[in-house]
């Protein structure tokens, strides 16, 4: 089994002086390469000076909780008291199951970016459709993100105590963005917009990317930033005289 780690950083890539605040860790999705987090993180760490890891982790092979637990693992190794999250799809489970089902730090602020936090109709879809191949190709991650009792994203719990963003990808209509599976509502074409809420969450946005190329737009960076200074996606600045 590879080594799950927060991506250390040479000194040649350090990036200039950081801004006030918390770590920021990226926990990136399914059946992804840790690789998709780096142009955010590059935007974070050079445009807005964040410190940012990345939580890395095989593929495929692990489910949920085990991953939960690495992530918990790591956390305490380097010894993070205090820490602000951003997440792709399942990476969002995964944090709310780490936070209630591990000894974590404090979660001061989560930005989850397209997350099935209801389960995702996608998925039930495909597991149906594919069978035993679902499985092949996602793994147990991706059978855990079927709604309701099949799945446990829903379950995962809240993230209670944290000030918590949502951004979701959609386009305003019940027809969805690329939706060529007939995902119910609007959606990302794999994630619907109705699956992402979050009780207890503090805002929500959304932008009219699908469900990757959300992960690489500059105003998805941009948006998480201003989450990340003030807690809401649209901070009322002060005007100037």
């Amino acid at each position: 089994m590879k080594r799950v780690q927060l991506r250390e950083h040479r000194k040649a890539d350090a990036a200039p002086k950081a801004s006030a605040g918390p770590v920021v860790v990226l926990i990136h999705g399914l059946n992804v390469p840790h690789l998709v987090m780096w142009p955010l993180r590059w935007r974070l760490r050079y445009r807005y000076r964040r410190r940012v890891e990345i939580f890395r982790y095989e593929r495929f092979h692990h489910d949920v909780p085990q991953l939960a637990e690495l992530l918990a693992r790591r956390l305490a190794k380097q010894g993070i008291k205090e820490f602000d999250a951003i997440t792709h799809s399942m990476g969002g489970i995964v944090l709310r199951w780490a936070m209630n089902h591990q000894p974590m730090p404090k979660l001061r602020r989560a930005i989850m970016i397209a997350p099935p936090n209801n389960g995702a109709w996608m998925a039930e879809y495909l597991s149906k459709k594919l069978g035993l191949f679902f499985r092949w190709i996602f793994g147990q991650g991706g059978l855990q993100m079927r709604p309701g009792k099949l799945g446990l994203a829903a379950r995962a719990g809240l993230l209670d105590g944290a000030e918590v963003g949502i951004i979701a990808g959609g386009n305003g209509t019940a027809k969805g963005k690329r939706n060529w599976f007939g995902i119910p509502g609007d959606c990302d074409g794999t994630v619907a917009v109705e699956e992402t809420i979050l009780p207890g969450m503090k805002d929500f946005i959304l932008l009219d990317y699908n469900h990757s190329h959300i992960l690489f737009a500059a105003q998805t960076a941009m948006m998480a930033n201003l989450f990340l200074e003030h807690g809401v996606f649209r901070p009322k600045l002060k005007k100037s005289h």
